[in-house]
């Protein structure tokens, strides 16, 4: 299952990706879902079942061409990352790997969707 947070210009929805579109969680659950991610993630294990009952037999209904996939967790309340953390960026960066993991965070607003502008401001 491939949960999305997309909009079709009417706000953010909670999805899941079927084939080659796109079903609304909290649409084809009648209000069981929240159709919001975080809500939903918090919902726990109980969610992930109720997800994987509505998308049994169930087709996609609206095509992913109509829609725009934002980031998937839009507010994470953090960010952390693990930097150096293969051989291959090392070696891009001029450095040894590094004798312990190198640690550092990133604010939430700078989480985007996939194929968004990456704004410098």
């Amino acid at each position: 299952m491939k949960l999305v947070t997309y909009t079709t210009g009417a706000g953010a929805r909670l999805g899941a990706v079927l084939g080659d579109g796109v079903i609304d969680l909290a649409e084809a659950s009648d209000g069981g879902l929240p159709a919001d991610m975080i809500l939903f993630l918090e919902g726990g294990e109980p969610a992930m079942q109720l997800a994987r009952q509505l998308l049994r037999g169930t087709e996609a209904r609206t095509p992913l061409s109509e829609v725009t996939l934002l980031a998937p967790v839009p507010r994470p309340s953090k960010i952390i990352a693990i930097g150096l953390n293969y051989m291959d960026h090392c070696r891009e960066q001029g450095h040894e790997p590094p004798k312990s993991p190198v640690i550092f965070a990133k604010f939430s607003s700078a989480v985007i969707g996939p194929g968004a502008t990456i704004r410098w401001d």
